[in-house]
């Protein structure tokens, strides 16, 4: 996931230091209906949105803390650029050691997308259920500082629907590729090219690693410029929030003559959809989860 300053070229991002994003909810049942701990469940699905690469809620005197890491400073700020005014941001601390970002590394576990797609953290046995067969891809992912480790739930969507979207040959476009896991099974899905493009330079380390690790190749970039006279591309997918895909709608238009939208929940999904269908785009699916995470699917 990614930022609305994807396109232009990714100028002052040169701290690569880690920081944690501070921010105070209040007491449970204080604000917004749902209180603080239905504030920290909405917050937290909005920063992974927006690029956070680990979350942990914590109880403290002032009650309900939530820390979000981010790769850097700048990463950090531009996903607080995108947050409704109402979240209190306490501080943003730089992180002097690496230990909290790689705590969620014990926990990785495969696990399964669609029908026959397996995004494996290699570190960790290949194990899932049903068992790996003959007819199945596996995708060996390791994120690094990025995001995108195949477990979040926009992530099996999006895998899911490629699975049915990528043909022989195919032009494929990965705005917002984190790891690189989308575009890399696009390529192992028979995609003829592929582009993945991300402003943080952690994604785009990981993103060439993970090629290496799937036996593909493809041109990685931090900046895609404007949008072409003609689309170049078959097919775009956009793992990155409702904010930012609103934003982008006119420029992914241009890129792509089809573009899967995910990184929101589904009561996002018709202001997305607008922003598409207002320049002439036709909503083709919706795909939601169990727990509300939805993918749109659109065409020129």
């Amino acid at each position: 996931m990614t930022s609305p300053s994807v396109f232009p070229n990714a100028a002052g991002r040169d701290d690569d230091r880690a920081v944690l994003v501070r921010f105070g909810l209040g007491r449970s049942g204080a604000r917004h209906g749902g209180g603080a701990d239905g504030d920290a469940e909405m917050l937290g699905a909005d920063l992974f949105a927006l690029g956070a690469t680990g979350i942990e809620e914590r109880a403290d005197d002032d009650g309900v803390v939530l820390l979000a890491g981010f790769p850097n400073r700048p990463a950090a700020q531009a996903a607080l650029q995108q947050l409704p005014e109402r979240w209190r941001t306490v501080a943003v601390v730089d992180v002097p050691d690496d230990t909290w970002f790689d705590g969620w590394r014990a926990w990785a576990r495969p696990q399964r997308a669609g029908r026959h797609l397996v995004v494996h953290p290699p570190w960790v046995p290949l194990d899932v259920d049903p068992p790996v067969g003959a007819g199945d891809l596996v995708i060996a992912v390791d994120p690094g500082r990025s995001f995108g480790s195949g477990a979040h739930p926009t992530t099996r969507l999006v895998l899911a629907v490629l699975e049915d979207l990528v043909l022989a040959g195919s032009r494929v476009l990965d705005l917002g590729c984190g790891s690189g896991v989308l575009g890399i099974a696009a390529a192992r899905l028979g995609a003829g090219e592929v582009l993945a493009v991300d402003i943080d330079p952690a994604a785009v380390t990981a993103t060439r690693a993970n090629q290496a690790r799937n036996g593909v190749s493809f041109a990685v970039t931090d900046s895609l410029g404007t949008p072409p006279e003609h689309p170049p591309f078959d097919l775009a997918v956009a793992n990155i929030g409702a904010n930012t895909l609103v934003e982008l709608a006119p420029a992914l238009l241009g890129w792509a003559r089809t573009a899967v939208l995910s990184g929101y929940f589904s009561n996002r999904a018709g202001e997305v959809a607008a922003a598409y269908t207002a320049l002439g785009a036709t909503v083709v699916a919706v795909t939601t989860d169990v727990d509300g995470w939805t993918a749109t699917t659109v065409r020129r």
